[in-house]
């Protein structure tokens, strides 16, 4: 497992520990996380590299979120 990847699923799971620790309520987690990941990534420090798994893992995200246009109703049948 690369650097990049632990740093990411670290930055990941403290960003909302850290906003509920200080109160921090009028930024939502989603905004939060995508500004942690433009500070650790290219634009920023430049600590995290996009290559191998995290590659796979931004592309398999990108593209799932963009399959969910219909939420729930993506997969849903209609029984007859």
């Amino acid at each position: 497992m690369s650097v990049s990847v632990l740093i990411v699923t670290f930055a990941a799971f403290i960003t909302p520990m850290v906003l509920q620790r200080f109160k921090i309520s009028v930024l939502p987690t989603a905004v939060a996380e995508v500004l942690v990941g433009i500070v650790l990534g290219k634009s920023g420090f430049d600590l995290v590299q996009t290559e191998g798994i995290l590659s796979f893992l931004s592309n398999y995200g990108s593209s799932s979120y963009f399959l969910e246009w219909d939420g729930d109703r993506l997969f849903y049948f209609q029984e007859k």
